[in-house]
């Protein structure tokens, strides 16, 4: 796997982390965490989350390469969408969830604590072989679109410095020839 692809993973999966294993109150509890393929730039792509908010969908936007020390590598761009509609708290029972209410300010909340998040521990590197997140911005991304779907949608933005390493393909013989083998039981066994 690509070292691109193992930060999108790994950060995802430190996102997860502080929406269920970190001290309470849980940075983002109730907030389910995705890895997603790009931006979310049409309503069609936002209707598949609906039903899933809110949440952060974790993705590579795009790479920026260079050679350092003789070495290939990427400055990274990765964006966290988040994607809230109006929600009301949770019966007492449920966990609790941290950010409720209008959806706009759900999502600015939201935002805030993901640029916190990153801006905290300027050497997050998510257990990679990679630079802390750099050039950390959020950005409204309003749309009359989403506003009829009830929803919002904030990204924030960030640049993290890889060295790229790729895990070769294995390289198969040619396939030329097979032999197979039926053993055939008559009806009566």
């Amino acid at each position: 796997m690509s070292a691109v692809l193992n930060l999108r993973r790994a950060a995802a999966t430190a996102f997860r982390a502080e929406a269920v294993l970190t001290p309470v109150p849980k940075r983002f509890a109730g907030i389910t965490v995705y890895e997603h393929a790009g931006e979310f730039d049409n309503v069609m792509e936002l209707k598949r989350y609906v039903k899933k908010f809110p949440a952060i969908c974790i993705a590579v936007l795009h790479m920026d390469g260079k050679t350092v020390g003789g070495l290939p590598r990427a400055c990274v761009h990765l964006g966290a969408f988040i994607l809230t509609q109006d929600e009301k708290p949770k019966d007492e029972d449920a966990e609790p969830i941290r950010f409720f209410g209008k959806r706009d300010e759900q999502a600015i909340a939201i935002a805030d604590a993901v640029m916190d998040y990153l801006l905290r521990f300027p050497t997050k590197n998510f257990g990679q072989e990679a630079g802390g997140p750099l050039n950390v911005m959020a950005r409204n991304l309003y749309d009359e679109k989403f506003d009829a779907l009830n929803a919002a949608c904030w990204a924030v933005f960030w640049e993290q410095e890889v060295e790229l390493v790729t895990t070769p393909t294995p390289v198969l013989d040619d396939f030329t020839e097979v032999f197979i083998e039926y053993f055939v039981e008559d009806e009566d066994g």
